[in-house]
C-alpha cells in the first residue's frame, strides 16, 4: 500500500495547519503500514484510534483558527468536516464490528479523502489566512 509524502502542492503557508496535516500524514502512514504488513489487530486499532483522535484534533483547531479570522466558508467547510468525522467514525464502527475489513481499497478511500481534503478544502481558506494566521 502506497504512503501519502507531503508535497509541495499541500502547504497551506499556515504553519499550525501544516504542521497538523505532516502529523495526519504520519497517522494515516502508519495505519496503512500496519495493514499492509497485517500487524496484530491491537496495533491496528491504536493507529486508527491515532488516526480519528489526530482528525478530531485538527478539524477543532482549524475551525477555531477559521472562525478567528472571519473565514467566510466556515459553516460549509465545518459541514465538510462533520462529514468526514462521520464517514471515518462509521468505518472505525464497522471495523470495531468486523463488518469491514482495513483492505487495500479502504485505505484508498482514506488516501483520497485525507488528500483532498488538503490539497482543495485546506487550499481554498489559504489566501484568507496568508497574513497572521498563527495569531490563534
Amino acid at each position: 500500500m502506497t504512503q501519502v509524502v507531503m508535497r509541495p502542492e499541500m502547504v497551506t503557508g499556515v504553519a499550525s495547519i501544516d504542521a497538523q496535516h505532516e502529523v495526519l500524514i504520519d497517522c494515516f502512514n502508519e495505519l496503512t503500514r500496519a495493514v499492509g504488513n497485517h500487524e496484530p489487530r491491537d496495533l491496528v486499532d491504536l493507529a486508527l484510534r491515532a488516526l480519528i483522535q489526530s482528525t478530531r484534533a485538527h478539524f477543532d483547531h482549524e475551525e477555531r483558527l477559521l472562525e478567528t479570522h472571519d473565514y467566510p466558508g466556515l459553516e460549509a467547510h465545518r459541514k465538510e468536516h462533520l462529514e468526514l468525522l462521520r464517514q471515518v467514525e462509521e468505518y472505525e464502527q464497522r471495523y470495531r464490528a468486523g463488518t469491514l475489513e482495513l483492505n487495500p481499497h479502504v485505505m484508498v478511500l482514506l488516501k483520497d479523502w485525507l488528500l483532498d481534503h488538503i490539497l482543495h478544502s485546506d487550499m481554498a481558506f489559504a489566501p484568507h489566512l496568508a497574513q497572521g494566521a498563527d495569531s490563534a
